[in-house]
């Protein structure tokens, strides 16, 4: 009877052991970074709550050359952009510029985690957004900007502004870097 008990125990724990070994597909800790085991395979034309990816996930897929498309939401309501509004992005730096006037903004971005954004009956979930700081040396003043990378749809990037007056950016990729 001892014997019974004990492989059972044994088959018991076994059991639970694999099962809990192959749950775990969630990211991983690498050199701290978060690595998606899986992040080759992300298809960067098309991500779903992009924000809620590993942070070099989320790099790889906004780099690039971005178009400005469509703003709508926020004190600006809709607007189509009417003189080539674009954006330049790296994993490090963020350029924005139009036809007009060329770069104006060319700023250093900091990647910064929200835990526990939106809060869902599920607690939500952590989030990445870039932020970067710009000088209008006209007024003299420094603006901030916090974006958080929402989604990617056919190589259409929607970027959530997280100021009070909030907005949503839509841009089409033109090139990828």
């Amino acid at each position: 009877m001892n014997l019974r008990f004990l492989l059972k125990t044994t088959v018991l724990l076994l059991l639970t052991g694999h099962f809990t070994a192959c749950s775990s597909t969630k990211d991983v800790v690498n050199n701290g970074q978060e690595i998606n085991p899986d992040e080759s395979l992300v298809d960067i034309r098309n991500v779903k709550d992009l924000y809620s990816k590993s942070l070099p996930v989320i790099q790889k897929c906004m780099e690039g050359i971005w178009k400005l498309i469509r703003v709508s939401g926020g004190w600006d309501g809709g607007r189509i952009p009417n003189d080539g509004e674009y954006m330049i992005l790296t994993s490090e730096c963020i350029k924005i510029g139009n036809n007009s006037d060329g770069v104006i903004i060319d700023a250093p971005i900091i990647w910064e985690k929200i835990k526990k954004f939106l809060n869902e009956p599920n607690g939500g979930v952590d989030a990445y957004f870039l932020t970067y700081s710009f000088i209008d040396e006209i007024k003299n003043i420094t603006y901030s900007d916090r974006l958080l990378p929402d989604y990617i749809i056919n190589d259409t990037l929607v970027v959530w502004d997280l100021k009070m007056d909030g907005y949503f950016k839509y841009y089409i990729r033109i090139v990828k870097n």
